[in-house]
């Protein structure tokens, strides 16, 4: 893949995971805000809730399937240029994109028409298998080679990895907002993570003292000059991935503080004050009644008391002093 494939990858991974974060949180948060809603069964998943899923199984088929014929492309020019280690190479890539095409064309068959009555348990695990694939040919580029794009590839399996436990919790949690949200947040960072290497790889902004050797068709290495440029093409590569990671976590909460505040209505007579059980306990306890009458309390001083009980005893000394005091 070179600067579009990777930048068209990029902008998929980006928008499916936009969408399926806005639909998940915007479901998740007018279901709690509404109390007459009723609760989503344990045998239907959330996903399947969401508005238009057809419409997005229908773009994941289609980055598919446009990702399957550039790789056909791509193996055909390297054929011809005498590279035959270029058909290997798309043809493990062209496998991730096979098993996330069967997803989406078996997730509309389940969703459109009763052709294929599969639970929805069997979609999730097709998911799981494709994000365990692209882990394993990530992962595998490891293998035999000591190049600095190397570097990127070990930091793009913690996306993979967020995607695979994420997708594997929603089927023992199908009512849980929890896994959806972490199968988009880590679609976001593919998706950008996937741009960052289109940006660091094949542009002017590679790393000082590296140079890109590309023969065909994804078949490419990044070699730097001395080891201390390989050193520090790694510390960046480290570096922008702590980027962004602060980057979502930036777009996360504003996104989740506008969402709250279009679908939540905050109630606050639902609110019953600390205490209030134990006050009117003891309300009725010493006689009055607890619903409906108000209770008033008045806070009285030390003063108050001191000047309480000299108006008594200056009334006591009024009367022994007056007609009704001791005679004498």
């Amino acid at each position: 893949m070179g600067f579009w494939g990777l930048s068209l990858a990029g902008a998929g991974f980006i928008m499916i995971g936009i969408w399926q974060a806005y639909s998940t949180a915007m479901i998740y948060l007018t279901r709690s805000s509404s109390s007459s809603s009723s609760r989503p069964s344990s045998s239907s998943g959330l996903y399947r809730k969401r508005p238009f899923y057809t419409a997005e199984l229908l773009f994941i088929a289609s980055l598919a399937l446009l990702y399957i014929l550039n790789a056909a492309l791509s193996s055909y020019n390297g054929l011809n240029h005498g590279d035959p280690l270029v058909l290997g190479i798309q043809l493990e890539k062209s496998g991730v994109a096979s098993l996330f095409l069967m997803y989406s064309v078996v997730g509309m068959i389940c969703q459109c028409t009763q052709l294929l009555p599969l639970p929805w348990e069997v979609n999730n695990l097709i998911a799981v298998f494709a994000f365990c694939e692209e882990f394993l040919v990530f992962y595998l580029q490891n293998e035999g080679s000591t190049g600095l794009e190397i570097r990127y590839y070990s930091l793009l399996l913690v996306p993979i990895s967020v995607c695979i436990a994420s997708k594997a919790l929603e089927i023992p949690y199908p009512r849980s907002v929890l896994p959806p949200l972490g199968v988009a947040l880590g679609l976001i960072l593919q998706g950008t993570w996937f741009f960052q290497m289109g940006i660091s790889f094949f542009t002017g902004w590679i790393s000082h003292g590296c140079i890109l050797s590309e023969k065909s068709g994804g078949d490419y290495t990044i070699s730097c000059e001395h080891p201390a440029d390989g050193h520090r093409g790694k510390a960046i590569a480290t570096l922008q991935f702590n980027c962004h990671l602060a980057l979502l976590l930036v777009c996360l909460l504003p996104a989740y503080s506008c969402l709250t505040t279009k679908y939540v209505n905050f109630n606050s007579s639902s609110y019953i004050p600390l205490g209030a059980k134990e006050q009117t306990e003891e309300l009725q306890d010493l006689g009055g009644s607890g619903d409906g009458v108000e209770a008033r309390f008045a806070l009285d001083s030390d003063e108050d008391e001191t000047h309480e009980t000299l108006q008594q005893k200056h009334g006591t000394m009024s009367e022994m002093n007056g007609v009704n005091g001791m005679s004498v």
